[in-house]
């Protein structure tokens, strides 16, 4: 299987991009969630394990976003948008969540 080059997080559809080689060649971010350009981008110079990582990470922050969570929620509050979330995109992505485990 390819990897993945969108997936659903909520009702936004995210696109998943190489990172801009200029950004990549600074060296600092591995990934970064765009909202509003419904984009995820991951560095490029990553080994395929820590590539699968960074996109799950990257993933939890759109479904913090898209959850409207905020820095202040409790645990409860939080760890029920995460529950929901996780089982919204694994459900709308099984071939992310396939290709994520292997």
């Amino acid at each position: 299987m390819n990897q993945p080059t969108q997936v659903k997080v909520g009702a936004t559809v995210y696109t998943i991009e190489d990172m801009h080689p200029i950004v990549d060649k600074l060296g600092d971010e591995w990934g970064n969630a765009d909202y509003c350009a419904n984009k995820i981008t991951i560095s490029t110079k990553l080994s395929t394990s820590r590539y699968r990582e960074v996109l799950l990470h990257e993933i939890f922050h759109c479904i913090f976003y898209e959850w409207d969570m905020q820095p202040e929620d409790a645990e409860e509050r939080t760890v029920s948008a995460f529950a929901f979330g996780m089982m919204a995109v694994m459900k709308d992505n099984p071939a992310v969540f396939k290709w994520l485990m292997k």
